[in-house]
């Protein structure tokens, strides 16, 4: 596709409609945007900033990934329903843009056909990040 959006499926008049319902939020750096272990339903759009996603476990840190500006966080426990696997913080001055489950339900109803876009492109963006890990994972055990 060539169409420069997070959301790929959907058309402009449905991400125009998912954009009025955004709520902008500033952290700052080394702030925690989201916490491990939590109940989330809500996807985090980076507008600018990075975000560090790290996992805790018996007090020792491991570091996931570099989220970039134009990338989303959230999204597993969005989609499994289950808290947060990891946590999220802020690198350096980060502005997101966050979308509540309830107003993807809410809008979903109204127009199902919006829900069938919305998540078909939150299915898009996990199977990319999973080829990512698969092709990370199969270049280090053989190096």
């Amino acid at each position: 596709m060539t169409k420069q959006s997070i959301f790929e499926f959907l058309t402009k008049a449905e991400e125009d409609l998912l954009k009025e319902n955004f709520v902008e939020m500033k952290y700052q750096s080394n702030e925690t945007i989201i916490d491990q272990g939590v109940p989330l339903r809500a996807i985090y759009i980076i507008n600018s900033g990075e975000v560090r996603i790290e996992r805790v476990e018996d007090g020792n840190v491991t570091p996931i990934a570099l989220i970039e500006g134009g990338e989303f966080i959230g999204e597993i426990s969005f989609a499994d329903g289950n808290p947060t696997s990891a946590r999220a913080i802020a690198v350096g001055e980060t502005k997101l843009s966050i979308l509540n489950g309830g107003i993807i339900d809410h809008l979903s109803n109204l127009n199902p056909r919006f829900g069938v876009n919305f998540y078909r492109s939150i299915a898009l963006i996990l199977s990319r990040r999973l080829r990512q890990t698969s092709m990370k994972v199969g270049k280090s055990s053989f190096i």
